[in-house]
């Protein structure tokens, strides 16, 4: 349905590179970058707090994005970094894809949430800081350090890791940079990201034929295999058309084991 159209994707850290030849491969859709500013929606660094979620930065930039370019079609990203919600000495990696179509109404977003991230950050001293590059993956994923109103980002060489260090002064705030063009990891979930969004643009609903049927949302309370009270596990995943409404649930499972009821094993 999309084959031969373009569409406008607001970033300005390069992550065409990871959606547009996939885009182009599965979909015939050519990927448009408009000149933006998508920092004024939020930044890693914390110069600029993310105004509301993920979900709405991303509607926003999409937004702009089609606004600047003129088009009736739009994408955009959003990551988030940090503890995991269930092992909080882990980090954790979320990533969400939108797609926006005006002239259907319709919008659709793909999420990854996976540890597949060399999200950290520290205040370090100079002695701290080659534990922490491994870590990191340092040079081939950038840093950046902060103290105070001081901010060096995209540092991908000692030389310049160390003049940081100097003209900060003391320990420092060091983060990895997780804007997309300087964190190959993170560019390796948009391009799996965007395969998953792409073929489910393949996907027309069973009722109108419009593209994006798919997962919409998950309902928990998988019976416990013993007592049958219902668990924290997902029970249905629930298939939907961002057009027309229609839904369908889909099984995840019959039971839950009795490690994840709150009654047998409390």
């Amino acid at each position: 349905m999309y084959n031969g159209v373009t569409a406008a994707f607001g970033t300005m850290h390069g992550k065409e590179e990871a959606v547009a030849p996939v885009f182009a491969e599965l979909l015939g859709v050519e990927v448009y970058v408009p000149e933006l500013d998508t920092d004024q929606f939020g930044t890693f660094s914390g110069e600029v707090p993310r105004r509301g979620t993920a979900l709405e930065a991303a509607r926003e930039k999409a937004r702009l994005a089609m606004k600047k370019s003129g088009l009736a079609l739009g994408l955009a990203s959003e990551g988030s970094f940090g503890p995991h919600r269930s092992f909080p000495l882990v980090a954790e990696h979320h990533e969400l894809l939108l797609w926006r179509d005006e002239e259907r109404w319709l919008e659709i977003v793909e999420h990854h949430i996976g540890l597949d991230t060399n999200y950290s950050s520290g205040v370090l001293t100079a002695e701290e800081l080659p534990a922490f590059l491994r870590q990191a993956r340092f040079p081939s994923h950038a840093v950046m350090v902060k103290s105070g109103d001081f901010v060096r980002k995209g540092i991908r060489t000692e030389e310049a890791l160390l003049a940081a260090f100097r003209e900060a002064g003391g320990p420092v705030h060091v983060q990895t940079d997780m804007r997309a063009h300087m964190n190959p990891t993170r560019m390796e979930v948009l391009r799996v990201l965007a395969e998953r969004l792409a073929h489910r643009l393949l996907q027309p609903c069973p009722d109108c034929s419009c593209p994006g049927w798919g997962l919409v949302r998950s309902v928990n309370g998988l019976p416990c295999e013993s007592c049958r009270v219902p668990t924290p596990l997902v029970q249905y995943d629930v298939l939907g058309c961002g057009c027309c409404g229609k839904e369908q649930l889909r099984p995840r499972g019959t039971q839950a084991s009795a490690m994840y009821c709150h009654i047998c094993n409390p």
